[in-house]
Parts: C-alpha cells; sequence; structure tokens
C-alpha cells in the first residue's frame, strides 16, 4: 500500500505555483478541479462550477478514507479523489468553483478574485483541494495555479 506521505510527495504543491499576469493578459483556460481525501475516514465533498455566473456542474461525491483496508466492499468501491476536467471548462471566461466538506470547511475562488487573471501562455490552470488532517485537526486546503504541463487543458466543446 503507498504511504500518505508518499501520495502527498506525488502531488507537489509547488505544480501549482500561480503564473500571474497583468489585468491586460487573456484570461487562460480552466483545465481541472480535483479533490483528494486524505483523511482515514470516508467524507462527503461537493463541487460547484460557475462559469460567468451560471451553474455549469453542481456535483456530491463521496470519498472513501485514505488508509481505508476494510473489508467493506461497497466502502473500498468509492473512490480517493475525484478530478473534473470537461470540454466548457477550455472557454476564457471567469469561474468561479466552491468546494464544500461538511463539517469541515468549504472554500470558493473566483479566476478573478482579487483582479487578477492568468497569463494565457499555452497552459490551464486548476484547483486542488485537499481534505486532510494537521495538528489534531481537519481542513480543507485549497491550491490554484498553472505551470507547464501540470494542467492538462481540456479540449473545447468546438475542437
Amino acid at each position: 500500500m503507498v504511504s500518505r506521505r508518499h501520495y502527498i510527495s506525488l502531488v507537489p504543491a509547488t505544480a501549482l505555483v500561480g503564473c500571474l499576469g497583468s489585468d491586460s493578459d487573456p484570461l487562460a483556460p480552466f483545465g481541472k478541479v480535483e479533490v483528494l481525501n486524505l483523511l482515514e475516514r470516508p467524507v462527503t465533498a461537493s463541487i460547484l462550477i460557475e462559469k460567468e455566473g451560471e451553474v455549469h456542474y453542481n456535483q456530491e461525491y463521496q470519498l472513501r478514507g485514505f488508509e481505508d483496508d476494510s473489508s467493506n466492499q461497497e466502502e473500498h468501491d468509492k473512490p480517493l479523489k475525484v478530478t473534473v476536467s470537461e470540454p466548457w471548462m477550455a472557454e476564457e471566461v471567469n469561474y468561479t468553483v466552491t468546494c464544500e466538506v461538511p463539517n469541515i470547511g468549504t472554500r470558493s475562488y473566483t479566476s478573478e478574485q482579487f483582479g487578477e487573471r492568468f497569463k494565457h501562455d499555452g497552459n490551464c490552470w486548476g484547483i486542488d483541494y485537499r481534505i486532510s488532517e494537521s495538528g489534531g485537526s481537519e481542513q480543507l486546503e485549497q491550491w490554484v495555479g498553472s505551470a507547464e504541463g501540470a494542467v492538462q487543458c481540456p479540449k473545447s466543446e468546438s475542437s
């Protein structure tokens, strides 16, 4: 079994270090949202994606615990992480993404937050959410950014 520490090292936060440009740069395409459960217990995570203020994605997921070695096949069949990458996300517009995990927290990000825009350099930007524990407290962490090769751009619906 892969250890939690080894798994975390496979998804470095530095892979999503922001590449921010000036306000005159066009928005980069939105590549993905990923939610990963690193807790030992299962959780429910909801992902809401708005495109130009309209809800385009609203889904709830049951994620198994990270080190769930139980013989409960129903629990083991649930995913550890979920990745959302849809063709409509290739459009270079404003997106708002919200992830909610009951009893742990809610995090949101808008692509034009604080007036910053991702530089369109051929890469897409993405959001990684991690559900983890630190100092005995469960938390929902959020990383936003782009980096060469870190986020695969979705193919547009017109391609």
